[in-house]
């Protein structure tokens, strides 16, 4: 069953990630992009998906969503994430299906992107929150 997912901060790296998720789709049908949520956008849209509104509306949704963070400074994840406390709410990893992940030990902690292009090999901690 597909999974509903949105991307907080409608900017060009939430584009981007919204790219890399129709990608994910195209090896494994596994999410329903929904929109964007973001604090600063005025419109209704972006690139023609729906603005959901700022990150507040995120703690009232009632049913599960994932959520991803197209935001690059740590400490303006930092405080995003500080902010959300829904039990509705989970952060998946996102693996770009060119990104090359193998070896032994390597471990991608949750709300975690690897986009396009990157190689991980053998004993790797990839922290929360950590964008290759």
């Amino acid at each position: 069953m597909k999974k509903n997912i949105a991307i907080i901060g409608a900017g060009g790296f939430g584009r981007e990630l919204k790219g890399l998720i129709d990608d994910v789709n195209k090896e494994k049908d596994t999410y329903d992009f929904i929109g964007f949520f973001d604090d600063t956008k005025e419109e209704n849209s972006f690139y023609g998906f729906p603005v959901l509104g700022g990150v507040d509306e995120i703690n009232h949704i009632e049913e599960p969503i994932c959520l991803v963070l197209g935001i690059g400074d740590p400490e303006v994840k930092k405080k995003i994430i500080e902010k959300i406390n829904n039990s509705f709410v989970e952060f998946p990893v996102l693996i770009h299906p060119s990104a090359q992940v193998g070896g032994d030990e390597v471990l991608i902690n949750e709300g975690s992107v690897v986009t396009a292009g990157c190689v991980i090999t053998c004993n790797v901690i990839i922290e929360r929150f950590v964008t290759l």
